[in-house]
């Protein structure tokens, strides 16, 4: 499994699937979230009107996008704003591992779910993220590349989470 920081524009993130998030009671969708639902016409936004998606903790909805480089969109909720930290990302970190294997997702693009906007310190969640995975003792054998904003450092994230042991 690699572990490892890109800042790309999402039209040329590469993986098996792209894993972004989104808060309960924060609209209009902001990062990731809010950039997919923009390229792909309100998609996003149309669920949620539709009651079908709401953001709760854990909740999760795939979507299928054919037009994007990474065509499989997992959409993760990260419950209340307010609520937000990094026990919500060790939360969702451990939802999701059990989805991406019955998807057979070999490799993830990871948003940092929501850290950046909400002043978390990136190479933390990150590894938060992967603690997570390792619960199990078992290795996931999910490659990950966290796929960072503008104004973030993919090469100085990547050092700080190696220097943490990751």
């Amino acid at each position: 499994m690699r572990v490892t920081f890109v800042r790309e524009p999402l039209a040329r993130v590469h993986a098996d699937i792209l894993v972004t998030g989104f808060f309960e009671d924060a609209r209009p969708l902001q990062g990731f979230a809010g950039q997919i639902d923009w390229l792909a016409g309100g998609i996003l936004s149309k669920l949620i009107v539709g009651r079908r998606v709401t953001g709760r903790l854990k909740e999760a909805t795939l979507v299928a996008l054919p037009t994007f480089s990474t065509p499989r969109i997992l959409c993760v909720g990260l419950g209340k704003s307010a609520a937000y930290g990094y026990l919500t990302i060790h939360q969702v970190a451990e939802a999701l591992l059990p989805l991406l294997g019955a998807l057979r997702v070999g490799a993830a693009a990871v948003e940092v779910l929501g850290a950046h906007a909400r002043g978390l310190d990136a190479a933390i969640a990150a590894r938060t993220f992967m603690k997570a995975w390792y619960n199990g003792a078992q290795e996931p054998g999910i490659d990950v590349v966290f796929v960072v904003p503008k104004g973030a450092h993919p090469q100085q994230l990547d050092r700080r989470l190696r220097e943490m042991g990751v």
